[in-house]
């Protein structure tokens, strides 16, 4: 069987239209909200809510875990509900305080790239002791980096998240 393990459900892709989809073309879904705070899942009792609205679904149940606050934010039994929870590093705070999002340019401060990169790999390495199982976005560069990807993920940097990788015993 196929299977898509990062589906999210918005405007342009209901409930419907996803069983439609997944019964057309063969793939299986994992559902997969975005629970963290100020995204549209925010708490346990939320999270208890958005169960109860999938009752019967055909669709493996998976949580994409946001920001670096998502696991002191949802308790480990609502967590251990979904059938495997994934995060990213995308999220979290620069040296300066700044809540940076690592996809949204005007959140991107950056002083000394190479700097920069290397807190980018320091979340990420944090990132691999979070309560989750499965590790995505994983080579993600802000707009004013991603051009030179091949400068910035050096063998030392893959090594260190590799090795983060390895010890917590997370997937790629």
């Amino acid at each position: 069987p196929v299977l898509d393990y990062h589906v999210h459900l918005k405007e342009d892709l209901t409930l419907e239209l996803a069983r439609s989809q997944s019964r057309k073309y063969g793939i299986n879904y994992a559902l997969a909200p975005n629970c963290g705070i100020g995204f549209p899942i925010q708490n346990d009792a939320q999270v208890l809510e958005y169960f109860n609205g999938m009752k019967g679904q055909p669709f493996v149940q998976a949580m994409q875990g946001e920001g670096r606050e998502w696991p002191a934010t949802f308790s480990k039994e609502v967590r251990d509900l979904f059938d495997y929870v994934f995060t990213d590093a995308m999220t979290f705070t620069d040296r300066k305080g700044n809540r940076t999002r690592l996809w949204m340019p005007d959140e991107v401060f950056i002083d000394d790239e190479q700097k920069y990169m290397d807190l980018i790999v320091e979340n990420i390495v944090k990132v691999m002791d979070e309560p989750m199982d499965v590790y995505v976005n994983p080579n993600f560069l802000p707009d004013a980096m991603n051009d030179r990807y091949d400068l910035f993920w050096t063998d030392e940097r893959q090594n260190k998240v590799i090795e983060a990788m390895v010890r917590t015993h997370k997937v790629l």
